[in-house]
């Protein structure tokens, strides 16, 4: 049912074996396969190698025969709580922003006035640099510098 070959122990494999089942319950919530924690609690009894091990309010531990060591592992997240309601992951929504054009305008206004402050002084500092190295070239290095400018 879930891939895997019986006795492997590294924890990544269990991470990804966790993972697996949560993306599996997961899909199967969305599909409206299963509609409330109880069913995905019968839903992973049912499930080949794998024992319910403790069920706490907001998560389920498990125990699978796919591992060597039998400690348990936790299935956690909002589809493990008591009294979630599952349709949350089958509703369409549909962005409406309304946004008040005036508020918008004042506050891009502001956030121009704000940009504007913080680049001034290191603007200014780049303006008078390059100024002073102008001060200092020779005129005729100026004007090539201005014709590949301009």
């Amino acid at each position: 049912m879930l891939p895997g070959s019986p006795k492997i122990a590294s924890t990544a494999e269990k991470k990804d074996f966790i993972e697996n089942i949560n993306n599996h319950i997961l899909a199967k919530i969305i599909n409206q396969e299963l509609n409330n924690r109880d069913e995905t609690i019968e839903y992973i009894k049912s499930l080949e190698n794998v024992k319910i091990n403790r069920i706490r309010k907001n998560q389920i531990s498990i125990k699978s025969d796919y591992f060597k060591d039998n400690t348990p592992m936790v299935l956690k997240g909002d589809i493990y709580e008591e009294n979630r309601d599952y349709s949350d992951y089958t509703r369409e929504y549909t962005a409406t922003i309304n946004r008040d054009p005036e508020l918008v305008k004042s506050k891009l206004r502001e956030l121009k006035k704000d940009y504007t402050a913080a680049i001034s002084d290191p603007l200014q500092s780049i303006v008078s640099a390059v100024k002073s190295a102008l001060e200092q070239t020779p005129p005729e290095l100026s004007s090539d510098i201005a014709e590949l400018v301009s």
